[in-house]
Order: C-alpha cells, then sequence, then structure tokens
C-alpha cells in the first residue's frame, strides 16, 4: 500500500525486529484494530514479539526479498532495532512503500559516528569527541580529551548498549577496543560531568505536526539504566530547552515517527548524548504517566492518524528488572506477589527465551502523589523481589 491511500481501519503495520519494543508495539496496536506483521531473523524464533505478531517473516536485516514480503501487504513499515538496514528499506521505500522513519534518518542515527557527524553538521551540542580507525589515533584522543571529570569513554560505533562495547581508561592497551578497531571505527567522548541526564521523546507526523511527551529523568548503574522518572525533577525553563531540543532535532532529521534524545544537563547548558528512532526504555512508563503512552504515539505517527496529546496525567517511577533476579534463588522464578503488594506497582514481563544478569528482562512501574513517592514505591518493589531471589541491589557484589 503506498502513502498516498492514508489510514485504513485495521491496516496491517510492518515491524523489522521482533524484539520486547516489537511486542509493545503490537499490544498497543490491538486496540486500534491494526495487526503487526513482524520480520525477524531466523535465530529470533523465540523473541518476545512473536506472540503478539498476526504474521511473522523469517529472514535477515539484509534480506530485500523477505522485506518485500513483509510489506505485501502493510500500510506502513517501521523498526524496533537500529540494525535495520537502510539500503534494503531504501529499495522498498523507492517501490513506493511508506517507511517511517526514513531510511535517510536510519543512516544517520543507526552508528554512532555517523550520529556524531551529522550532530556535529547541524551545530547540535554535544560532548567533545573524536571518531578513531586506528590504535595510534585511539591513544592520541584519549589523552587530548582526558580532563579533571577523568579519562574519556570509548565506544563501538555499532551496539553496545547497557554498558557493553564500552571502555575507559587506556582502552588503547584493552584486547578488546583493539579487536574491535579491526572492524569498526570507535567513538571516543570526553566525560561530561553533568547533573542529571534526560530524555525527550518527540513524535512528528508526515504533515510536520508534533508532540512531545514530558521530559524524563534517567538514573544509570554501572552504566545500564535502572530506572527513569516522570516527569523529570529539572525545573521547567530546563524542561522546555530540552523539548525545544529535541523538536529542531527532529525537524532536521525530517522525522516521521518518534525520535528521543538523551541528555546531559550541564552547569552551561545541554548536550546531546544519543539519539533514537524507536520506543526507548526511558519512556515504558509513559502509559501510566501520560494521556498516551510512546507505543501508541508511534503508530499514530508511523499510520497516519493524528498525534495524541501526551499531557502528564500522573507522576510515574519506572525500575527496570534483570536477568540475575530469573538466576537468583536456585532459578525459582520471581516472586511477583511480594512486588505487587505495594501500592500502584505494576509489573510487565517481556518473554525473552534467554537471560544474562544484565538483561533487561522487564520493567516494573509505581505512581505517586510526586515523582519522589512513586520512586520510592517502584525502588521498594524492587528491593522485595530481589530479596526473595537472595540477591544484593543491582550493580552491588553478591
Amino acid at each position: 500500500m503506498s502513502e498516498a491511500d492514508g489510514p485504513r481501519l485495521g491496516a496491517a503495520l510492518g515491524v523489522v525486529g521482533g524484539g520486547q519494543l516489537g511486542r509493545m508495539l503490537g499490544l498497543a496496536a490491538r486496540p486500534l484494530g491494526h495487526p503487526l506483521h513482524v520480520l525477524a531473523p531466523p535465530s529470533n524464533a523465540g523473541a518476545p514479539a512473536r506472540a503478539v505478531a498476526a504474521r511473522w517473516v523469517e529472514g535477515a536485516f539484509s534480506d530485500l526479498e523477505a522485506h518485500r514480503t513483509l510489506a505485501a501487504d502493510v500500510a506502513a513499515l517501521t523498526f524496533e532495532v537500529e540494525d535495520a538496514e537502510p539500503d534494503v528499506l531504501a529499495a522498498l521505500e523507492a517501490e513506493g512503500i511508506a517507511v517511517h522513519p526514513s531510511p535517510a534518518a536510519l543512516r544517520i542515527v543507526r552508528r554512532r559516528a555517523s550520529q556524531r557527524r551529522w550532530l556535529a553538521e547541524k551545530g547540535f551540542p554535544m560532548p567533545a569527541l573524536r571518531v578513531v580507525e586506528s590504535v595510534d589515533a585511539l591513544a592520541a584522543a584519549e589523552a587530548e580529551l582526558a580532563s579533571a571529570a577523568g579519562p574519556p569513554f570509548v565506544k563501538t560505533d555499532r551496539g553496545g548498549f547497557d554498558g557493553r562495547g564500552q571502555a575507559r581508561g587506556k582502552a588503547s592497551q584493552d584486547p578488546a577496543m583493539r579487536a574491535a578497531l579491526e572492524e569498526q571505527p570507535l567513538v571516543v567522548e570526553a566525560a561530561v560531568p553533568f547533573e542529571r541526564e534526560l530524555s525527550v521523546l518527540v513524535a512528528r507526523d508526515a504533515a510536520g505536526n508534533v508532540a512531545v511527551h514530558p521530559v524524563a529523568e534517567n538514573v544509570h548503574i554501572q552504566a545500564v539504566l535502572h530506572h527513569a522518572l516522570l516527569p523529570a525533577r529539572v525545573d521547567e525553563p530546563t524542561a522546555a530547552e530540552a523539548r525545544d531540543l529535541a523538536k529542531r532535532l527532529a525537524e532536521a532529521i525530517g522525522l516521521v515517527g518518534i525520535l528521543v534524545v538523551e541528555l546531559f544537563v550541564t552547569r552551561d547548558g545541554l548536550l546531546v548524548n544519543e539519539m533514537a528512532l524507536r520506543p526507548h526504555n526511558t519512556f515504558h512508563g509513559a502509559d501510566r504517566a501520560c494521556a498516551l503512552g510512546q507505543f501508541e504515539q508511534q503508530l499514530r505517527a508511523v499510520l497516519g492518524w493524528p498525534l495524541g496529546d501526551p499531557e502528564l496525567q500522573r507522576p510515574t517511577a519506572l525500575v527496570n528488572l534483570f536477568g540475575d533476579l530469573w538466576e537468583g534463588g536456585g532459578g525459582a522464578g520471581l516472586d511477583l506477589a511480594t512486588a505487587l503488594a505495594v501500592p500502584t506497582v505494576q509489573v510487565h514481563l517481556y518473554e525473552k527465551a534467554a537471560t544474562r544478569p544484565r538483561r533487561k528482562m522487564g520493567h516494573l512501574t509505581a505512581t505517586g502523589a510526586t515523582v519522589d513517592e512513586a520512586l520510592a514505591r517502584a525502588l521498594e518493589a524492587e528491593r522485595r523481589l530481589r530479596a526473595a531471589a537472595g540477591i544484593p541491589p543491582f550493580g552491588e557484589a553478591p
């Protein structure tokens, strides 16, 4: 179906990628009557989205024919992973398939080096950095970008989320980073003494209409997002500046869909940390905090329905649940009753087939009269789960 046909009640949405984001998108699509058609590699046969997909297509992200099969009867295509291939999606776009966000935007955002180069070209504020392709250049960049805030962070160009594919301090001597350099560039970023980290979710449709969710606040433990708050504990001028920056990024990249921007709050203003053209862990609590969540907003943007007003309804805190909970207590499983006994707490499990100690397996949310009350409830529920599993707080050694 071409984009000129416009939205049609009951039309299917094609999604490249079968992870938990695709699963949650499918759950949001059902009330609107839109079936989800999903393409995922054969290795993802047990992926979370399979349980909600009306149609499942097996194929590599580089397989154009599999993508054509996916696109045969959908109103539009989108993706839930940056590993989607822009060239394949561009070929479908050239054949008249609506692909949102655009392959051109994905080509910019999917890799750290291209993302940082685009941000610099457009004049957006970000930490000082260098993109390097040799061990000598890596050593020189580490020396150049070292500061009073400490040594710089070194990150792989591809992947490397949740603390993976990152090093700090003498990365040029790290065997893993030296091996990574043989296959991809590395991004060396100066350490930033920031006060808080924020996320902003902006939706934009094909007509240029924009809607921005309330600003979220993110807290990491050992380079992994542990909890996120809606709304962020910042003053309104800072929140307004963050929303404006996200809108300018969305317009500059020609967004149709949703964009999440991670920002550092520093004494000198906001700096862009990362961008993602998909739903984001930091906004999983938006379904409870706001008039509508990020997944319905994504559907509206890519299918051509009017964007929703994401007005804040109640303060909400999200806490991620990690694989060590599944492995604790001899693998006896989660004691959900102990968490659900905490007022306002809800649990969302992703039904992933395999666990790892630092892998996100689900999340819990709680609401409150204030965001601090919501956070206290969410942390208490997490504490009870971890105590029942016989494991220490996340990030602490046994």
